[in-house]
């Protein structure tokens, strides 16, 4: 019995940590909601107050909004044309009402759009001023606190960064321009030395600046030597409250971080190379996947080995101290020429775990991986008990094992999503449960008695192939 104990808490212990160091999605699915050109910028935001996540888009010639349904697809699909080509999507509220609006440009036209969300999924106006020259990426946030959202520019053919003051209603009013290295191609906005003042960080072709804001919307340019980077988002990868550098370099079979030292310093980069074969391509995002409260890491990538490119979502499970888990991979295409050309993270069943939704050439339609890690997931039993079910996401087979006299509990049913009864199963003399007819997803196992005095248990669990 005792040698029985120490194996159960054993395995108990290493479900839990590798649940934790692993991630779950599921075969990608393609939604029947068409883009109608190559989609390589995605943002995200609520856009009509129903509390699920919904997604925007660049488009040919406008840009796309998707909005979700809350079951794990999206309930309609609406293109805003602006009559000219977009390369970048970025979201936030520019007229100060608490409602989602987007902010777009035309790189070779010098526009810039502002569409004014309503809060129910359509527009309230766009609004469009001009740059002096071509912009090439955007940020927001409040640079002169005051409460209302500015804009940083960069502008590739001018190699500088322009600053635009909001004033709360959607409107910008051009402020000042700063010099920067050659071609800016990325820019980011965050608090680099925690002085509680938004700076810019600015990669130029071959360089690296620095804009140190003072709350007032003036910046001091400062060269931060070289970084071969053409996508870097900033987090707080090791949770010490000091921003970090995440960045790829496309085609490059690596990703790489910067833990940052809140002085405008950071520490000596730490790559993390990709599967074998396989370089990255667009997007780079910092979130936490497995409900851990603890930072991943996910890109996309590809085996340029031929004229058609297989094509995954990689993902690198983060420690919590700036360490990563090698990295794991899920296909979204086995013939996508570009790779793919964009995703984003976004929780788009509701369910508090992050999916991801993302575009390749070689079919119009959008593309989603589900999340199905069982971390975060809570147990949920009418009192205390020691039952063990693995493994945990299942495949095939269910397990369970009682590790305290439950001599009573004779019956397992498994309950669907939308509270259907799709197994049931008398577990007299079998403590397996076959399970390959279900279909992926998230399920309840409830295990009960004959008599219904006796206590029953219900555990979650999740399916994925």
């Amino acid at each position: 019995m005792k040698k029985l104990t120490i194996f159960l808490i054993f395995l108990f212990i290493f479900q839990k940590n590798f649940a934790q160091s692993n991630l779950c999605f599921t075969p990608v699915q393609v939604t029947p909601f068409m883009a109608n050109s190559l989609v390589f910028s995605f943002a995200k935001a609520d856009f009509n107050s129903d509390g699920v996540q919904d997604v925007c888009c660049e488009s040919y010639f406008g840009v796309s909004l998707l909005l979700s349904n809350g079951t794990g697809s999206f309930s309609a699909m609406t293109t805003f044309s602006l009559g000219q080509i977009i390369s970048t999507v970025l979201t936030d509220d520019f007229n100060s009402d608490g409602k989602a609006d987007i902010a777009a440009f035309n790189p070779n036209s010098n526009k810039v759009f502002i569409i004014l969300g309503t809060g129910t999924g359509t527009v309230q106006s766009i609004i469009t001023f001009s740059t002096p020259t071509s912009p090439k990426a955007i940020t927001s946030g409040d640079f002169n606190i005051d409460g209302k959202k500015d804009l940083a520019i960069a502008n590739h053919t001018a190699n500088s960064v322009s600053i635009y003051f909001g004033n709360g209603t959607g409107n910008f009013t051009f402020s000042n321009s700063y010099a920067v290295g050659t071609d800016p191609s990325v820019i980011v906005a965050g608090d680099f030395n925690n002085n509680g003042f938004i700076d810019l960080f600015v990669l130029s072709n071959g360089s690296t600046q620095i804009l140190k804001g003072n709350g007032t919307g003036l910046f001091t340019v400062t060269n931060y030597g070289s970084i071969p980077a053409n996508i870097l988002i900033i987090s707080d990868i090791n949770a010490d409250g000091k921003l970090d550098l995440v960045y790829t370099n496309t085609y490059g079979p690596s990703i790489y971080v910067m833990t940052g030292n809140s002085n405008y310093t950071f520490n000596s980069v730490v790559s993390h190379s990709l599967n074998t074969g396989y370089t990255t391509c667009g997007g780079l995002y910092a979130e936490d996947f497995n409900n851990d409260s603890k930072v991943d890491i996910v890109c996309s990538s590809a085996r340029i080995s031929s004229f058609s490119f297989p094509s995954n979502i990689e993902f690198l499970a983060g420690q919590g101290s700036g360490v990563f888990s090698a990295p794991m991979s899920f296909s979204i295409s086995s013939d996508a020429f570009y790779a793919p050309s964009g995703f984003i993270p976004i929780d788009i069943n509701n369910d508090n775990k992050l999916d991801v939704v993302g575009h390749t050439d070689n079919n119009p339609g959008f593309k989603i991986l589900y999340n199905c890690n069982a971390v975060g997931i809570k147990e949920y039993y009418k009192d205390s008990d020691n039952t063990i079910v693995y493994p945990n996401p299942a495949n095939d087979k269910l397990n369970i094992i009682f590790t305290s006299a439950e001599k009573e509990i004779t019956k397992a049913q498994i309950i669907n999503s939308v509270g259907q009864v799709v197994k049931e199963v008398d577990l007299n003399n079998n403590k397996q449960i076959n399970t390959e007819d279900l279909p992926n997803g998230v399920y309840l196992l409830s295990l009960r008695a004959q008599e219904r005095s006796v206590k029953q248990i219900s555990k979650r669990f999740v399916i994925a192939r």
